[in-house]
């Protein structure tokens, strides 16, 4: 079986991984989601934790071997000065005094795939804040032995 290159995750450290994941974008605000990646002999599973998102706000891309998964809510965040004269339309949007969810930010997460990848059958679901790739496999043909003559 071939192997996407981080499937060994658990036994490098995240810097020596991260070498080998493609990089679109300054990460500064960028949150890397955590990835289940599986195989069989038919095919590679990525599943990516991306929860609070609707799958409008997700996009997938695949251009010369990278794959790229984003995924980006609009921030509703107003200054202080229009909330104060907003007061009574806030019925319906919260004020908060502390707001640790992720969601106004930005995910973003690539992978090199392995050219046995068949990039025109891959899939896509996002159920109950999991995305799931299916990225199947091109079949591959045992190649025979052949014996060669001396001369």
């Amino acid at each position: 079986m071939n192997t996407i290159r981080f499937g060994l995750r658990p036994f490098f450290n995240e810097a020596l991984n991260d070498f080998f994941e493609t990089r679109t974008i300054d990460t500064a605000n960028v949150y890397k989601p955590a990835a289940n990646i599986s195989e069989d002999d038919k095919k590679y599973v990525i599943e990516l934790a991306i929860p609070g998102f609707t799958k409008e706000e997700i996009q997938i891309s695949y251009e010369k071997g990278n794959l790229v998964v984003q995924a980006c809510k609009e921030e509703k965040v107003s200054d202080a000065d229009d909330k104060k004269k907003d007061k009574q339309k806030e019925n319906a949007e919260r004020v908060y005094s502390c707001n640790e969810f992720a969601y106004k930010m930005k995910y973003e997460r690539a992978f090199m795939l392995p050219e046995i990848v068949n990039e025109e059958k891959i899939s896509a679901k996002y159920n109950n804040g999991i995305l799931e790739l299916t990225l199947p496999k091109h079949e591959v043909k045992a190649l025979e032995a052949k014996q060669i003559a001396i001369e």
